[in-house]
C-alpha cells in the first residue's frame, strides 16, 4: 500500500468540560465582612457526590444549567459543546472525560492561588479542575482531560493535512529579474491540504453511491450502514441539504461514535451553510486528485477535521468525510490503527 505522508496537526486547547449540581453552596453572609464559601476541594468533592449519584447523564436533559456550582461563562460553553454533540451525532462524557461513569470519583489534591484553584480529581484518569472566586464563592469554570502543560503533546488528528507550500515560478531565461522593494511585504503562499490517491488492497469492500455518482472503499473488517435523514413536511432547513449519511467503523466497535462519517449532501451553498457551523480553520485541499476543502471545528481540546468534495459532474453535490476519531485524545489513545486507516479510506473517493 502506499505511504501517504502527513503533517501532524497539534491542537492545544482547554478542554469544555461540564458538570451540574442539585444544590447551591450556603449564600455568604448579608453583613459584616464578606467571606468564601466552602473551599475548592469541597465544592469540586460536592459536585462530582452529586454527579455520581444522577441516574443517567446530567447532559440529556441539560441539568447543568441549574447548578450553583458552575460559572453563567462556562454554562454557556457547555451549551454550546452538547450542541455540538447533538449536530455530529454523537460525543463524550465531558464530566469524567470518558465514556462511562467510573466506580469512584475522588478529589486528590489542589494547587494555586487564593482567587483560582485547579483541584485533582481521580476518575477513570486523572481530571484537572479550575475554580475560581466568583463573588465570594468557587465556581467551576473549567475542566481539562489532559493536563495544560501536557497538552501540547497530545495526541494530533492523523488525518490532520498535508500542507503543501507552492514554489514561486522561477524566472525565464527570457524573462528579466527584478528585485522587489525593500518595503514590498513579503507575499503569502497559499497552504494546499492534500489526501493522495490510496493503493487499494485487493480485499477492500467498494461502496457505490449510484444516484449520486462516486465510490469509495473500506476495510473487508469493517461495517458499513446508510442512514438516511429526517423526512417529511417538518425537516429543518438545516437538514434539507443532506441526503444520507454512511457511519463506517470496525467490526465490534464499541466507541461512543463511529470514527468516520461520511455524509452525501446536495444543494446550494445556503443550505449547505445552515447545515454544517462556520468553521475553526479551513483551507484548500486535493483528495485523490479532486479539488476540496478542509475545515477543522475546535472546541476545547478536541477537534474534527472533515473533508468536503464537490462532485465534478454535479455542482450542487457533495460528499462530507468527517473525521470522529483523531481528534478525541480519550477516542485516540489505543485506537492508532483505526485512526490511520481514515485518511486511507478517503483517499479511495472516485467519482463517475
Amino acid at each position: 500500500m502506499k505511504h501517504t505522508h502527513w503533517l501532524l496537526l497539534f491542537v492545544s486547547l482547554a478542554l469544555l468540560g461540564v458538570l451540574s449540581a442539585c444544590a447551591a453552596p450556603a449564600a455568604a453572609p448579608v453583613s459584616g465582612s464578606p467571606k468564601t464559601v466552602g473551599e475548592p476541594q469541597e465544592v469540586v468533592a460536592a459536585f462530582y457526590d452529586w454527579y455520581a449519584s444522577f441516574e443517567g447523564s446530567p447532559l440529556g436533559g441539560r441539568s447543568y444549567r441549574d447548578s450553583a456550582y458552575l460559572s453563567a461563562e462556562f454554562i454557556q460553553e457547555i451549551d454550546a459543546l452538547v450542541d455540538t454533540f447533538a449536530e455530529q451525532g454523537g460525543g463524550f462524557d465531558p464530566f469524567i472525560c470518558a465514556q462511562d461513569k467510573p466506580q469512584s470519583i475522588t478529589v486528590v489534591a489542589a494547587e494555586g492561588t487564593p482567587e483560582l484553584t485547579r483541584v485533582t480529581v481521580q476518575g477513570w484518569n486523572p481530571i484537572y479542575v479550575d475554580v475560581k472566586l466568583i463573588d465570594w464563592e468557587w465556581k467551576i469554570i473549567a475542566i481539562h482531560c489532559i493536563h495544560p502543560d501536557e497538552a501540547a503533546v497530545a495526541p494530533p488528528s492523523v488525518a490532520a493535512p498535508v500542507l503543501i507550500e507552492p514554489t514561486p515560478d522561477e524566472p525565464t531565461a527570457d524573462e528579466p529579474v527584478v528585485d522587489a522593494p525593500v518595503s514590498a511585504p513579503p507575499a503569502e503562499a497559499a497552504l494546499v491540504v492534500e489526501i493522495p490517491a490510496t493503493d487499494i488492497p485487493a480485499d477492500w469492500v467498494v461502496f457505490q453511491g449510484e444516484q449520486y455518482g462516486f465510490r469509495l472503499c473500506y476495510p473487508a473488517d469493517w461495517d458499513v450502514q446508510k442512514l438516511a435523514p429526517p423526512a417529511g413536511m417538518e425537516v429543518p432547513d438545516g437538514e434539507k441539504a443532506r441526503k444520507y449519511t454512511l457511519t463506517l467503523q470496525p467490526q465490534g466497535w464499541t466507541g461512543v461514535a463511529a470514527p468516520l462519517l461520511i455524509e452525501v449532501t446536495e444543494g446550494g451553498a445556503e443550505l449547505f451553510e445552515l447545515l454544517y457551523p462556520a468553521p475553526t480553520l479551513s483551507a484548500e485541499a486535493v483528495v485523490d486528485g479532486y479539488p476540496a476543502t478542509w475545515t477543522l471545528e475546535v472546541f476545547g481540546d478536541m477537534s474534527i477535521a472533515s473533508f468536503v468534495v464537490p462532485s465534478p459532474a454535479m455542482p450542487e453535490v457533495r460528499i462530507v468525510f468527517r473525521d470522529m476519531l483523531s481528534g478525541f485524545p480519550e477516542r485516540f489513545a489505543g485506537n492508532e490503527v483505526v485512526s490511520g486507516l481514515i485518511p486511507q479510506i478517503i483517499g479511495t473517493v472516485t467519482f463517475q
